[in-house]
């Protein structure tokens, strides 16, 4: 539609890009406060891995941006 109305195809692609993005960010903000407020529980069914362990919470939100950053691009 937005290519009928003169938008130029580098345009189309950013938005779809910066919305796809913003789902992300929403879906890991969510996950991130759900696994904190959950971390007595995941305790018991980690082994040897503290529940709020920093570098988990680091790596793996990072690994699925990278993730979507690619599949998107």
């Amino acid at each position: 539609m937005r290519l009928a109305l003169g938008a130029g195809p580098e345009h189309v692609r950013r938005l779809i890009f910066h919305n796809g993005m913003l789902l992300v960010l929403a879906g890991l903000g969510a996950g991130l406060l759900a696994a904190a407020s959950l971390s007595r529980f995941i305790a018991s069914l980690l082994f040897e891995v503290k529940p709020l362990d920093p570098l988990t919470f680091l790596c793996a939100p990072l690994v699925l941006v990278l993730a979507a950053v690619v599949l998107a691009g």
